[in-house]
Formats: C-alpha cells, sequence, structure tokens
C-alpha cells in the first residue's frame, strides 16, 4: 500500500542524500522552508544542505510546524511572501507588457 510505497520512496532518497556530490549541477535559484517546530526533518540537515546549493536560502517560518502548507493563514502568508522573493528575479523587468487577463 502507500505505507510500503512511502518506505521505498525514503530509502532511495536517503541513498541520493548520502552521495558526496549530491548537488552537483544543481543551478538554479533555491528556496528551502523550515518549519519553527518540527519533528520529522532536522532543520540542521536542511540548512547543511542549503550551504552545498549555490544560490540557496532558507525560509524558517516562526510557529509553524511540519505540513506548513496546512497552516495558518499567518504561516501561509510568510511562505508565499517567501515564494515571491524567490520567484520575481526571474520574472521580466516590465510585467506591463503582459497580459494577465483571463478568458471566459
Amino acid at each position: 500500500g502507500v505505507t510500503a510505497q512511502w518506505g521505498w520512496a525514503f530509502m532511495e532518497s536517503a541513498d541520493w542524500l548520502s552521495r558526496n556530490g549530491r548537488y552537483d549541477g544543481f543551478n538554479v535559484p533555491t528556496t528551502m522552508v523550515m518549519a519553527d517546530v518540527e519533528n520529522f526533518v532536522k532543520n540542521s540537515s536542511i540548512t547543511e544542505a542549503c550551504d552545498e546549493i549555490q544560490n540557496c536560502q532558507t525560509l524558517p517560518i516562526e510557529r509553524s510546524a511540519h505540513c506548513i502548507t496546512q497552516e495558518t493563514d499567518v504561516v501561509l502568508d510568510i511562505l508565499f511572501e517567501g515564494l515571491d522573493d524567490l520567484v520575481d528575479p526571474l520574472l521580466p523587468a516590465q510585467t506591463s507588457d503582459i497580459d494577465l487577463t483571463l478568458e471566459e
């Protein structure tokens, strides 16, 4: 079932994460979100991974827990602001030329 699939995927990712040079060639702006109350993932491992990735920053979110996307609006606002900060430099300088109207 799902639990067995999750366990297998976890083992595969653990194998990949233990390799030296695992982030070589990873060359995109990256933001790693960290929950304040985290009992599943060690935030120190997130920081260590981010240190290995070029152009990476961490985004710790106070008063949040592991399932950040299921949090309060206050926490989600912080998360989405961080994502905006990540994406903004990738957008064209002049967005006035982009038609954002929705077709009906």
